[in-house]
C-alpha cells in the first residue's frame, strides 16, 4: 500500500477527528512494519503520514498553528497506531512531547522552531549525557546521547546536560539548532526495532542563553513559556504525562496483538489433532484473562487521563500516584503480552507474525527509566508510611 492520501493539516481539528486518521492509517504502517524493522528506521514516507494526518501538532501551541488538544489526543491516536507499528507510534508519541517541552522555553526558543509552520520534527534525550560550559551568551555543549528514538528525521533536538562548575549539578535541557548536531547508526536492537533509536552527537555547539530551561520547569509545569501560553495543558508536570503517552504506546501495541491473535484463533487448527483451537476451553479462558488485563491497563491509564486535565491538583503524592497507575499499568500489559505469545505457539515466532512484534516492542517500552517500578514503589512506599521522599529521581 503507498502513501496515505489526506489532505494537508486543517487549521484545526478535533480529537475524534484525529483519531479517526490514526486509526486509517494503522492498516498501513501493519504492512510497513517489518521493512521498517530490517532497516531498523521508520521510513521518511511513514512519517510525512504522520505529519500529514495532522497528528505531529497535537500539542503544539495553537499560537504557533498547533491544535493545543492535550496528552489524552496524543495517547489515543498513538494507540491506534501502535496497532499496526509500535516503532512509528513512538516516534508520534514524541513529536506530541517534545513539542510539548519546548513550550516549556522562552517564547523566542518556541519562535526559532515554529515561526516558520507548526510541521517540526524535534527529538529529546533528557538524560544528561553531555556538558555545557558557560561562555558569552550562552553556552558551549559537547556530548553524546543515545536512545535518541527518530533522530534521522529530527530537525531541531532537545538534550539534557550538566553546566560546568554549577554546585549542586541541576540538569538542564539544550535546545539544539539543525546543523549543530549529528547521529550516528547505532541502533541494533530487540525491541522498538524499527525506531531508529541512534546516537546524538554535539561538538562544540553553542547554545544561546533563550533556548537552555532548567529541567525543573517541566517536571513542574511552570517556566516563561508557560506563562506566556496561559494554557494549563502545560502546567501538567512531565511525569504523570510523558509516562501516561508513552505507555498507551505499549497498550496499542498490546491490543492490536490481541485483535490479531483473537481473528486468528478463529480459524486455527491445531498442527497434530486437527482440531479448531477455538474450542478448546484453555485457550477460552486465557483469552478472556487477557481481555480482562488490558482493559484493566486501560482503566488504570485513563484514571491518570482525567487527573492531569486539572494540574492545579497536582500535588507531590498524586504526581506519584498517577506515575504508579502508569507504571503498573505496563506491567500488566506485559503479563498480557506473555500469555499471547505463548497462545501463539511456533507460528507466532515467525517474524512475519505481528504478535512477537508487538511483544518485543512492549518490553523494550518497559525498559525505559520513566518505566522503573521499583523507583515510583520506593518514592509511593515512602509516602504512604510517612517518611520523607527520596531524592534520587529528578522526574519528580
Amino acid at each position: 500500500m503507498t502513501t496515505m492520501d489526506i489532505e494537508a493539516p486543517a487549521a484545526m481539528a478535533t480529537h475524534d477527528e484525529l483519531v479517526e486518521r490514526a486509526r486509517a492509517l494503522a492498516p498501513i504502517l501493519r504492512e510497513r512494519a517489518v521493512p521498517a524493522e530490517l532497516d531498523r528506521n521508520v521510513s521518511a514516507e511513514t512519517m510525512a503520514d504522520i505529519v500529514a494526518a495532522g497528528l505531529g501538532r497535537v500539542m503544539t501551541p495553537r499560537k504557533w498553528g498547533g491544535y493545543e488538544l492535550g496528552f489524552e489526543t496524543v495517547s489515543d491516536t498513538c494507540l491506534e497506531l501502535a496497532k499496526g507499528c509500535t516503532s512509528s507510534a513512538w516516534l508520534a508519541s514524541f513529536l506530541g512531547a517534545h513539542s510539548w517541552l519546548l513550550s516549556h522555553f522562552p517564547e523566542q526558543a518556541q519562535a526559532d522552531v515554529w515561526s516558520d509552520g507548526p510541521d517540526v520534527s524535534i527529538g529529546g534525550i533528557f538524560a544528561p549525557m553531555g556538558k555545557a560550559k558557560a561562555v558569552d551568551g550562552g553556552y558551549v555543549l559537547d556530548g553524546r546521547w543515545p536512545w535518541s528514538s527518530g533522530i534521522i528525521h529530527d530537525e531541531w533536538t532537545i538534550l539534557g546536560a550538566f553546566i560546568e562548575g554549577q554546585t549542586p549539578p541541576k540538569l538542564h535541557m539544550f535546545l539544539i539548532a539543525p546543523g549543530d548536531f549529528t547521529w550516528e547508526d547505532t541502533w541494533h536492537n530487540v525491541g522498538l526495532s524499527a525506531s531508529g533509536s541512534h546516537d546524538t552527537v554535539v561538538e562544540n555547539a553553542f547554545v544561546p542563553t533563550h533556548r537552555v530551561m532548567p529541567f525543573e520547569w517541566a517536571r513542574d509545569g511552570v517556566g516563561p513559556g508557560v506563562e506566556s501560553l496561559g494554557s494549563s495543558l502545560y502546567q501538567v508536570p512531565l511525569a504523570p504525562g510523558f509516562s501516561y503517552n508513552a505507555a498507551y504506546v505499549a497498550l496499542g501495541a498490546a491490543r492490536g496483538a490481541y485483535e490479531y491473535l483473537r481473528e486468528w484463533t478463529k480459524s486455527r487448527a491445531s498442527s497434530v489433532t486437527g482440531a479448531g483451537v477455538a474450542e478448546h476451553p484453555s485457550t477460552q479462558a486465557e483469552l478472556t484473562e487477557t481481555a480482562v488485563e488490558l482493559d484493566s491497563a486501560q482503566l488504570l491509564l485513563e484514571r491518570t487521563g482525567r487527573r492531569i486535565l486539572n494540574p492545579a491538583a497536582l500535588d507531590l503524592k498524586t504526581r506519584v500516584e498517577c506515575r504508579r497507575d502508569n507504571v503498573y499499568s505496563v506491567k500488566v500489559i506485559l503479563s498480557a503480552l506473555d500469555r499471547m505469545q505463548r497462545m501463539a505457539g511456533a507460528r507466532g515466532m515467525y517474524v512475519s507474525n505481528p504478535i512477537q512484534r508487538a511483544w518485543r516492542d512492549a518490553h523494550a517500552i518497559a525498559t525505559h527509566v520513566v518505566f522503573n517500578f521499583q523507583t515510583v514503589g520506593e518514592f509511593y512506599g515512602r509516602l504512604e508510611l510517612g517518611l520523607e521522599p527520596p531524592t534520587r529521581d529528578p522526574y519528580f
